[in-house]
């Protein structure tokens, strides 16, 4: 039985309709979604402002107390499956399965780059932590990409170009991710392996054989550089 001054969870379930805390009511309103379609990936820029990818093959930014999008990118010709701002807040890259990666500047409203190089649907893309407002600020800033045509390409932003191609893997790579210092990317792919890249050669410099495809990598983030800076896989 309950202790004294308490009630069962049965009788407290039987009680009077639950009050949400204050807190609660003074959420903002939700935001309006022109199109039905399904998201498929949502990254911030800051506190207030975000934006979200579709399968409709639109991106759009989206600002807390604004129920309508304040920017709507259409260029993509199929379904768009990951986005993610630039360390500055002024670039919003996009990956598509019409093979694809293209730049978005949202002061100008307009498409600065779109790279084709893959062969295949390009399933994410991460960039380094490195160039203005990173803790490497004199290191270029690259942006990776990751692809069903297992392959990992290595672009410069700056320059418009792909930089590496990083193609050892013989399944589709499903994750990337850049290394704390910026010097190293690990990869992930469905043919069970963790690829560890230097940036600067281009080499492979480790690999790890795990038992199943592996979907996700992620970097301890007090490392700073390679040795104690071994990624973390999700098999």
């Amino acid at each position: 039985p309950p202790l004294s001054g308490t009630q069962s969870p049965a009788k407290r379930s039987s009680s009077s309709a639950f009050t949400p805390p204050k807190p609660y009511s003074k959420l903002p309103p939700p935001l309006t979604c022109p199109s039905p379609a399904p998201a498929l990936d949502v990254d911030w820029k800051d506190n207030e402002t975000f934006a979200s990818c579709s399968t409709d093959q639109s991106i759009q930014v989206c600002r807390l107390g604004s129920d309508s999008p304040i920017k709507t990118f259409r260029g993509h010709s199929n379904e768009v499956n990951a986005i993610k701002w630039d360390p500055r807040g002024q670039l919003l890259a996009s990956c598509s399965d019409d093979m694809t990666l293209k730049l978005w500047s949202v002061d100008r409203g307009s498409l600065v780059h779109d790279f084709k190089a893959h062969q295949k649907e390009i399933y994410t893309i991460k960039w380094s932590p490195t160039g203005y407002n990173t803790r490497n600020p004199n290191a270029n800033l690259y942006l990776a990409s990751a692809s069903f045509d297992a392959t990992v390409r290595l672009w410069d932003v700056e320059a418009g170009a792909c930089a590496q191609v990083f193609c050892n893997h013989r399944e589709p790579v499903y994750s990337v991710a850049f290394s704390p210092c910026g010097r190293y990317l690990a990869s992930g792919s469905f043919d069970k392996c963790v690829h560890i890249w230097s940036i600067e050669s281009g080499t492979l410099v480790h690999k790890y054989q795990g038992t199943g495809g592996i979907f996700e990598v992620c970097w301890n983030s007090k490392a700073t550089g390679w040795g104690p800076a071994l990624p973390m896989a999700r098999w």
